[in-house]
């Protein structure tokens, strides 16, 4: 995805992301000094002592070690989640009126609290005038509330609420993890209803929806919090769990961004560090441990596709042998596809499509469009286009399309508010095919294309299937 912007932007947040390799963001500020404070206790009893460290001692350092390189690793997912994803996510909200009143300086207050990019993606998606846009962004850079507020006035406050309303949740919840506390008994409560209260701010489902919420809160607030006898006297599941998932979240950055990308190649940077590897190589050992980091990666891919609403294979999961020996848990680069149909998500009513509704649809599109795929099954394009999770044997992108352009244009201009970056990779013409050609460019003059007949049968579909009334273009 990576930052929009002039080609001296894109560089500058390159040198910015290569600043943060050794810097512990704000949000995981707590937890990493709870960690240093009892490594420098452990020292100083030992030097008390005059004596060497005890086995269990060295692990209870190395827990503290690895929550260094996890917090680094995780202010890196923080920048990505407010630099580039919550950005895409403020250009994909439908248009909505405010309801409720939001005061000028508190929508500038939430403002001044994440990055710039954020707050340009909600000015650009409240289609402020261009100085205004100038104005803001340089008060929010500089500091500057009453000038940022200045501007603010002048934007009408249904233009802009939709992208604070969800700007201001997602900045109650990084508030919030910022008071986490390792061995606090009050961290679930302060978790729960810190971030209960951000998602009835989005309230995107009702009421039944923050219910059931709370209890997936609470049940990782619980994991969270940790008891320190236990940790004391057994310290090595979580140093297990801790390097499987440093490496994880190494390798799907690297696999959905691209090795190339700022971010993942920080964060490899980070997983290759001598402190990180003795660790690693240390508690987790192959073929020895294949299974349990297995059942890990699985347990957490579960745990994150149910409450967080993303949809991730565990199925993806492979092993691959590095140089050194040794085995590591990857995401197998032949199982990329694309994300669900954008539009199908934000812009039907009287709600979103559900994870329930998606084969369905896309099962009644393939009937009507997939036989212009060349070796194509309906399982592949299911796959392919987000429905579901499993992999189908078959799966073996890039697929080649032998239509005509317009018509597959007309289709993903109906699905997708952006079109995702790996699209290019993923579909090709079977024009390409003379030419060798590893990309298409499915964007170039998409606006120009009759879709007008292609739309009206996907929302023929979807009207069908469930009920429910995609919105036009």
């Amino acid at each position: 995805m990576m930052i929009k912007g002039s080609i001296e932007e894109r560089m500058e947040y390159e040198d910015y992301i290569r600043s943060l390799k050794d810097t512990i963001r704000f949000s995981f500020w707590s937890i990493y000094q709870e960690s240093q404070k009892i490594i420098r206790y452990y020292w100083i009893k030992k030097t008390k002592e005059n004596r060497e460290f005890e086995s269990n001692e060295i692990q209870i350092l190395h827990l503290m070690s690895l929550i260094g390189t996890a917090v680094r690793i995780g202010g890196l997912i923080y920048t990505w989640w407010w630099e580039e994803y919550i950005p895409e996510m403020i250009f994909a909200l439908p248009q909505s009126k405010a309801d409720w009143f939001v005061p000028v300086e508190d929508m500038a207050k939430t403002f001044m609290d994440v990055p710039t990019k954020t707050v340009e993606a909600a000015l650009l998606k409240a289609k402020a005038p261009r100085d205004i846009i100038h104005n803001s962004l340089k008060a929010q850079r500089e500091g500057n509330i009453d000038a940022l507020v200045e501007q603010l006035y002048v934007i009408p406050i249904d233009e802009i609420f939709g992208a604070f309303k969800l700007i201001n949740a997602y900045n109650q919840q990084s508030q919030a993890f910022s008071h986490i506390s390792l061995f606090d008994k009050n961290t679930e409560r302060r978790t729960l209803y810190s971030v209960v209260d951000a998602f009835e701010t989005l309230n995107p489902e009702g009421s039944d929806y923050v219910k059931t919420l709370s209890d997936k809160v609470s049940e990782l607030a619980k994991s969270i919090e940790l008891d320190d006898q236990d940790v004391v006297n057994n310290p090595e599941p979580c140093i297990f769990s801790i390097c499987i998932g440093v490496q994880l979240a190494s390798e799907v950055f690297k696999d959905n961004l691209g090795s190339s990308d700022p971010i993942a190649k920080v964060m490899q940077e980070i997983t290759e560090e001598s402190s990180f590897q003795k660790i690693y190589n240390r508690y987790v050992q192959f073929p020895r441990d294949a299974e349990r980091c297995m059942a890990f990666c699985r347990k957490l891919i579960h745990w994150l596709n149910d409450n967080l609403g993303i949809d991730i294979s565990a199925d993806n999961l492979d092993i691959e042998t590095s140089d050194s020996g040794n085995i590591r848990p990857i995401i197998s680069s032949n199982t990329q596809r694309l994300d669900f149909p954008t539009r199908f998500i934000n812009e039907t009513a009287p709600s979103q499509i559900y994870a329930q509704e998606r084969d369905p649809i896309l099962t009644e599109i393939f009937k009507i469009y997939g036989s212009s795929f060349e070796n194509m099954s309906c399982e592949d394009f299911l796959y392919l286009f987000g429905a579901t999770s499993k992999i189908p044997l078959t799966y073996n992108p890039p697929y080649y399309w032998s239509g005509d352009e317009s018509t597959l244009k007309a289709i993903l201009k109906v699905f997708y508010t952006r079109q995702p970056r790996l699209l290019k990779h993923l579909i090709l013409h079977s024009s390409n095919k003379a030419t060798g050609a590893t990309t298409h460019d499915w964007g170039k003059n998409k606006n120009h294309v009759a879709y007008r007949d292609v739309e009206n049968n996907i929302i023929g579909i979807i009207k069908r299937v469930t009920g429910k009334e995609l919105k036009e273009l």
